[in-house]
């Protein structure tokens, strides 16, 4: 169908009932060239290549006034988006320290983290702590963060995406996933997920990559992937959602590295302040 979105339908015949193979676009809720197929085969008329090609004339359906204009962006306030900052690590690869607490120019690194997500387009930041964790409660001190304990913490990174993803508001559309030791994570990372994200168009996973294009962190997760998020287990974080979901995936231009750099290790802080230095 010479539309925009065009389609790629598969027509045939089973037992003189028509049969039709949808393309993806038919999950979407806007109006798309499949909807004119349907009408026609629902109310008993045939439907022919030449059908499908007269269906075409006039235009764009991305134009008509009936459907929404999904290339125009729109501001973030109009759908719900949530932040899980995952803070809930016991940093046990840096010989003792605790990484969250190390300082970048005089703030604690998890103080940093969640400031940058405050600073974004998020209706909301939670952050997940170990239970008790006063050190890290304390440098947090004078944010509007919520503050999500993870009792269960030593499972690993799924048992601190469980715990947020229940204790996200109601009607919430999405969540960013960030882990808190990427220091060069900047708002911007966050907004472009957000902008990104669009589940009438199933851009329902948003992920961020690096210029280089390896993709990275955040991660944002529509409302379809909450249930599964839930059902995580194990230190694999959110990978195994993302790699099912082939369809539902859109990779994120993001600039430079921080999409990248974690620091887990004193050798991963020393190259990092190295770097800072030049």
């Amino acid at each position: 169908m010479p539309v925009d979105p065009g389609n790629l339908l598969c027509l045939g015949e089973l037992r003189q009932r028509p049969v039709v193979g949808l393309p993806g676009c038919a999950r979407s809720p806007a109006l798309n060239g499949a909807d004119w197929v349907l009408e026609r085969l629902v109310s008993g008329q045939s439907v022919t290549g030449a059908d499908i090609a007269a269906m075409g004339v006039g235009g764009l359906l991305k134009e008509i006034p009936q459907r929404r204009q999904p290339r125009t962006a729109r501001p973030a306030s109009r759908t719900r988006v949530e932040l899980l900052l995952l803070a809930a690590g016991a940093s046990r690869r840096m010989a003792g320290a605790d990484k969250l607490l190390r300082q970048i120019d005089g703030v604690p690194l998890l103080r940093r983290s969640a400031e940058i997500a405050l600073a974004s387009g998020v209706a909301r930041v939670r952050v997940l702590l170990p239970s008790g964790a006063t050190a890290r409660r304390a440098v947090l001190d004078g944010l509007d963060v919520e503050i999500v304990e993870v009792p269960d913490c030593d499972e690993g990174m799924a048992a601190s995406i469980r715990a947020g993803v229940r204790a996200v508001e109601a009607g919430t559309a999405a969540v960013v996933v960030m882990p808190a030791d990427m220091p060069d994570i900047a708002p911007g990372h966050i907004d472009r997920l957000i902008a990104a994200h669009d589940p009438a168009e199933d851009r329902e996973i948003c992920r961020a990559v690096a210029a280089d294009g390896t993709p990275g962190h955040p991660v944002l997760f529509g409302q379809r992937f909450f249930e599964p998020l839930m059902g995580l287990a194990g230190d694999h974080g959110a990978r195994d959602v993302i790699a099912s979901a082939p369809e539902y995936l859109t990779l994120v231009p993001t600039p430079g590295c921080g999409a990248l750099t974690d620091l887990d290790t004193p050798e991963a802080w020393a190259e990092w302040e190295r770097k800072l230095d030049r």
